[in-house]
């Protein structure tokens, strides 16, 4: 699916079977790179092009209250969008900031963000908690787990 602009037999067979696809930390996604080529890419492993994301149900699971994506294109700042607003029917959103419980500055932040965008005084808050790097003990690569983009290592 990374490295391809179309769909093959194999592809077509393999998710002949499918009935639901899971897709998990949908909040780190980009817009258009990544929920644009899933939508390609189901609409064409399930043959139907007539619905996003293909024939089958979809279910996308996200922390919305965190960091932006790196390059910014966010899925919630594209209001109406065809590959997330125009595609749902039916979205739980919790509005819970249990991550930051014993953090009243973060449990607003994080939550006002999304809303509003970052103001400058809130950058700083977050700046000023940067872990400096050239003192911090890394662990051991050779005992630390991992993931990468593509989980291929």
């Amino acid at each position: 699916m990374k490295r391809k602009d179309h769909a093959t037999q194999a592809d077509i067979a393999e998710h002949a079977d499918t009935r639901m696809n899971i897709i998990d930390e949908i909040s780190f996604a980009d817009y258009d790179l990544v929920l644009g080529k899933v939508s390609a890419n189901l609409q064409a492993f399930t043959e139907c092009r007539e619905f996003q994301y293909g024939k089958h149900a979809i279910c996308f699971l996200g922390d919305f209250c965190q960091l932006e994506t790196i390059g910014g294109n966010c899925i919630y700042k594209h209001h109406h969008g065809i590959y997330w607003e125009q595609a749902m029917n039916c979205m739980v959103e919790l509005k819970g900031t249990h991550r930051y419980k014993d953090c009243p500055k973060m449990s607003r932040i994080m939550p006002a963000m999304r809303e509003h965008g970052l103001s400058a005084s809130d950058r700083e808050v977050l700046n000023s908690r940067v872990i400096d790097g050239n003192k911090v003990k890394m662990p051991s690569p050779m005992t630390t787990r991992f993931a990468t983009y593509y989980n291929e290592k």
